[in-house]
């Protein structure tokens, strides 16, 4: 099942990838996928979405989405939820970013039901940084709590619809409980973006699986953050610095080299 929702929400950027243009640039969104049902938290308003969100927040009303999600049969609901970025984006090294915090649970007093809950954060019309490549880093946290050896938390990030890491996807990163004791893991990998272009869109996802116990909160607080940065093109000035910076030698053998290739040719 949690490969089922990572196709899905594959098929959800493409959507968002076609559908994505300016018009939607700076609305920050989270969508939970929770069974066959989605619900959207939209940084420009909606039933689950609190004063003062905007592009770079999306504070979350967890009351009404906890009814929401318990009303589709959800024993997992929210103790907080959010998404961030850097929108519309950095040129320095803090480049661009997109993330979102879910402190996942089952309390003791929710009825049975569905135990396994997606999140998804999406974020277009970023112009910044540029290049000609780039970076695409993503990073996870999960934090287990009264969790069953085995609870497991999946994550992965993606630019533009066209590059995703961690390869393949999904599952992408996993980290699986250890025990009923808290546990933490983290982890960072990256993958390289072949033809950077602005603006782009950034989105990142976290598939979460928790054992209810009947004896206390299971909990799960995992963290993803999608980074990217680009390889700036080279100025002219720095194309003569490096040109300088050459041995003589070099320099005098490559001229040398052409001089007799001309002469061959005549």
């Amino acid at each position: 099942m949690p490969r089922l929702r990572g196709l899905l929400s594959l098929a959800l950027i493409a959507v968002i990838g076609l559908s994505a243009n300016q018009a939607r640039a700076g609305d920050l969104m989270l969508v939970v996928h929770v069974g066959a049902s989605t619900l959207t938290i939209d940084s420009t308003g909606g039933p689950f979405t609190l004063p003062g969100s905007d592009e770079q927040h999306l504070l979350v009303d967890t009351a009404a989405l906890n009814a929401a999600l318990i009303g589709l049969g959800s024993q997992i609901t929210f103790a907080s939820l959010g998404a961030g970025s850097n929108w519309t984006g950095s040129s320095g090294p803090a480049g661009a970013t997109l993330s979102q915090t879910d402190q996942a649970q089952i309390l003791t007093s929710t009825p049975g039901g569905i135990t396994t809950v997606t999140v998804d954060a999406f974020l277009d019309g970023y112009t910044s940084p540029s290049g000609t490549t780039g970076t695409l880093q993503h990073s996870g946290t999960a934090n287990f709590t009264n969790a069953a050896t085995g609870d497991s938390s999946s994550s992965w990030s993606n630019y533009n619809g066209t590059v995703t890491t961690p390869l393949p996807a999904p599952p992408g990163q996993v980290f699986t409980s250890t025990g009923l004791n808290l546990n933490s893991h983290s982890g960072d990998v990256s993958t390289g973006i072949p033809a950077f272009v602005t603006p782009f869109s950034l989105f990142n996802t976290v598939t979460i699986s928790l054992t209810p116990n009947a004896a206390a909160t299971v909990e799960d607080l995992a963290t993803i953050s999608t980074k990217v940065n680009a390889s700036a093109i080279p100025e002219p000035t720095s194309i003569v610095v490096m040109l300088t910076s050459m041995p003589l030698p070099l320099i005098v053998l490559g001229m040398l080299r052409r001089r007799r290739r001309t002469l061959a040719a005549g």
